[in-house]
């Protein structure tokens, strides 16, 4: 099976498990918010509507986004849903090719008894890492200690450098944001209203913009993954923004401000 096929296998299971195909703008939109229910990960719906065709697009879809979507249906990551699938395909193949020879067989059944022995010898308690020091997404990967499984968490390589990027432009996103924040009480709340909307749209158009393409443009040579990569790590640390300096902006207190200074204005 090679990668189209896979992609092809990928977005049938996407479908079976959100239950139906999607045909219009408004099933991707709900698709994007079963995925984010499902995995706690988004893929928007217009990176949907590139992957399933909707819109035409050159460009295959980017390693975490296929990653995303595996976890939606169950697999570790794209890598496992890969190997699964492969594996799969082999036994069918199997199953219709020529039966192995039996001395082939034995040889095969005692090199995996002793494979087996010697992981469970080996993956002692200790050799596991705990689950509270990973940090990371609900990712598993099961092995056996003693005997018994145990999950670990685990990660894509691209998926790392994707969370590693977005963590710096998310922390520098907090930092400015609570620069602003700070500055509440110390002046009129009209005034502050005003500061924290120029603030705002320094912060995330000039300086977090900034940010992202650099580290962006740094950690993803590829044109294709760094303009989508940015995107989505920019509309992030934009929402992030906006939820942390509006949604609770005292609207009370600015709204009886703006009554005060209508009522003088009419006296």
């Amino acid at each position: 099976m090679n990668r189209k096929e896979q992609i092809e296998c990928l977005k049938n299971e996407v479908c079976k498990k959100f239950g139906r195909t999607v045909e219009v703008s408004s099933d991707f939109s709900a698709l994007s918010l079963s995925i984010q229910e499902t995995t706690s990960e988004s893929v928007s719906p217009s990176t949907l509507k590139r992957i399933f065709g909707y819109v035409k697009y050159g460009a295959e879809p980017s390693v975490a986004t296929l990653s995303i979507l595996s976890r939606y249906v169950g697999y570790a990551g794209w890598s496992d849903f890969c190997e699964k699938r492969t594996g799969e395909d082999s036994k069918v193949q199997g199953r219709t090719g020529r039966r192995l020879p039996i001395w082939m067989i034995a040889l095969f059944s005692t090199v995996a008894m002793a494979a087996a022995c010697v992981v469970i010898i080996v993956l002692k308690p200790r050799d596991v890492p705990k689950l509270d020091s990973l940090a990371g997404r609900k990712d598993t990967l099961v092995v056996l200690s003693e005997g018994d499984p145990v999950e670990i968490p685990v990660k894509d390589p691209v998926q790392i450098k994707y969370d590693s990027v977005l963590c710096k432009c998310l922390s520098e996103s907090k930092i400015q944001c609570d620069t602003v924040l700070a500055q509440y009480g110390k002046m009129d709340i009209v005034d502050y209203w005003h500061y924290v909307n120029k603030e705002y749209s320094r912060i995330v158009f000039t300086d977090i913009k900034k940010l992202v393409e650099e580290e962006v443009g740094k950690t993803f040579p590829d044109e294709v993954e760094c303009e989508i990569y940015g995107s989505e790590i920019f509309s992030k640390c934009r929402d992030y923004c906006v939820n942390k300096l509006f949604v609770d902006f005292p609207k009370d207190e600015l709204q009886a401000a703006f009554d005060r200074l209508s009522y003088n204005k009419d006296s």
